[in-house]
């Protein structure tokens, strides 16, 4: 991305010739001025910031800021297949380091004993393998070791929860001082895990591989001591089995625990909410039934607005469902007057063993991805669902390896609304001669849903703003909105009542309310430097195109 500093001009009302030849070179430039008059036309790339790989500027010679058309499939897929005989890498779940790194964690089984280790990778965004990766981690004298969450914090620590063993790995592999901890003793298995506000690690799961029992929650320190009061266990009255796939932190610092319960001879699935010390909130759990023997709640995550969105199965037996995806409301309440939920008409087998699952997660825009192994021939399949409970154009999208066994873990989508299915192949004839796990990451749609924005790198001087136009393209389907910054790192919006800090893509205005409210900025902030941020918002089928914005100033 390149700057240059925009064009001044005066214009002065004689010498008509001389007027005429400097409104010409005025509409030449990325950013063209008429007196107190500052547009912004994209002929050039110049001044502006801006993802390449997401917006074109003037690419097609067409004047126009606008989103790029994505792959109709996969940006790619990374693949990983162990070098020794009888190997069978799973790769299960992943989760993104603060330098745009993926980290991919499961098992490696070693068929010629039938041992297993964990196994953790690590891709850099184009999905290359990183040197050195992957790295395999063993409890000792344990036989057999599987990963099965992972949580990377902001320092780029990892961390592992998987079959009786929780891991603390620095950003280069190696455990941290007091780790690894057991969970709850060799039995256990640790299905999710978070890190709280406090840096604290909290791991849901079971006490019992054999899935009877209570569900567990235990909390550890960062330097892996237990938390005091901790652990604790849930379940319902009476129930034979209580079963967590999945642990959040919601928006409010509450913990929401999603599994299933069985009373009888059915599995119902469950939700609880939990205040941060572990304790029920009253009114939980939510226990929710199909009809259908077999119902169970695998992941969890937390729209922006509040809802929580689910993922998980419906089906007749314990090894094969109907992808299942819902919402609830922050007060426990199935959006059911919503569409909600979504059973995927395809069924399909799931893997052999708990806590073997299906998942997904929500993006920006209130939408639902998802993956699962479906019929026919036993393909990976991601789904998304969009806000209002439709399947999003372009979707869903098939993962095909003619004569192998497939299986997805797992489906997670990232800051940029793009969408990881993660998972793996094997060989049909049970020979495990080829066993490769994959990561496949897909775009959000024909267009980006993230809101990408384009901002101006030089700012305007004024004393006084007075108002503000823009101009769409001939083929724009969606939508622009703004915010302002005084110094180009802060920015702004108009909430109907005043200026105040925007973080997000959503917090931003049209250009009808920045005309309305300009005015305004310079009468909060004083006379000084104007910088612009507009956001192209598409709902992933929908063209945006910017043809010009404009500011007038004194």
């Amino acid at each position: 991305m390149n700057s240059r500093r925009g064009r001044s001009i005066a214009v002065i009302p004689i010498l008509p010739l001389f007027i005429s030849t400097m409104l010409l070179l005025a509409g030449c430039g990325g950013q063209a001025s008429k007196g107190n008059q500052r547009t912004w036309e994209f002929d050039t790339a110049s001044d502006l910031a801006f993802d390449s790989q997401l917006i074109s500027v003037n690419e097609e010679g067409d004047s126009l800021a606008k989103l790029k058309r994505l792959p109709d499939g996969a940006f790619w897929t990374a693949t990983y297949k162990d070098p020794r005989p009888l190997s069978g890498p799973e790769y299960h779940v992943i989760d993104f380091c603060p330098d745009g790194s993926i980290v991919a964690v499961g098992d490696y089984a070693d068929f010629s004993d039938w041992s297993s280790q964990v196994i953790v990778g690590k891709y850099d965004p184009n999905g290359q393998a990183i040197p050195g990766w992957p790295k395999f981690y063993s409890s000792p004298g344990r036989h057999w070791n599987e990963g099965q969450d992972v949580k990377v914090d902001d320092a780029g620590n990892i961390t592992v929860a998987g079959y009786a063993t929780i891991w603390r790995l620095d950003p280069n592999g190696n455990p941290l001082a007091g780790w690894p901890q057991s969970f709850l003793g060799d039995d256990s298995i640790g299905t999710g895990v978070i890190i709280d506000a406090g840096g604290d690690i909290v791991v849901c799961g079971t006490p019992d591989k054999d899935v009877n029992g209570l569900i567990a929650l235990k909390k550890f320190r960062p330097d892996g001591g237990t938390a005091e009061g901790w652990p604790k266990f849930y379940g319902v009255p009476g129930a034979k089995q209580n079963f967590s796939y999945d642990i959040f932190r919601d928006s409010g610092g509450n913990l929401i625990l999603s599994g299933y319960t069985q009373v009888a001879g059915n599995r119902d699935a469950i939700l609880y909410k939990l205040d941060a010390d572990g304790n029920v909130l009253p009114g939980w759990p939510k226990v929710w039934d199909s009809g259908a023997p077999f119902d169970e709640y695998f992941s969890l995550s937390q729209e922006a607005n509040g809802d929580y969105c689910v993922v998980g199965v419906s089906g007749n037996t314990a090894r094969e469902g109907k992808l299942l995806v819902t919402r609830y409301s922050v007060g426990g309440d199935q959006l059911t007057s919503s569409g909600w939920p979504q059973v995927y008409d395809k069924s399909g087998p799931r893997d052999a063993s708990p806590p073997d699952s299906w998942s997904g997660s929500v993006d920006s825009t209130g939408s639902i991805a998802a993956a699962a192994v479906c019929q026919p021939d036993t393909r990976v399949t991601t789904v998304k669902y969009s806000r209002d409970a439709t399947m999003a154009s372009g979707f869903p999208k098939v993962l095909e390896r003619e004569g192998y066994y497939q299986v997805t873990r797992s489906c997670t989508v990232d800051d940029l609304n793009n969408i990881y299915t993660v998972g793996y192949w094997e060989v049909g004839d049970g020979s495990h001669a080829d066993y490769t796990s994959f990561i496949v990451k897909y775009p959000p749609g024909a267009y980006s849903t993230a809101s990408p924005s384009v901002v101006t790198v030089t700012g305007i001087e004024y004393t006084r703003l007075t108002g503000f136009t823009e101009r769409l393209g001939p083929e724009n389907q969606g939508r622009v909105v703004y915010q302002l910054s005084p110094d180009g790192t802060r920015w702004y919006y108009h909430d109907g009542s005043r200026w105040v800090p925007a973080t997000a893509a959503r917090q931003a205005n049209s250009a009808d309310e920045m005309n309305g409210h300009l005015e305004s900025f310079s009468g909060e902030f004083g006379h000084g430097k104007l910088y612009l941020k507009a956001f192209l918002v598409s709902d992933g089928s929908q063209k945006v195109q910017l043809d010009s914005f404009t500011v007038t100033f004194e």
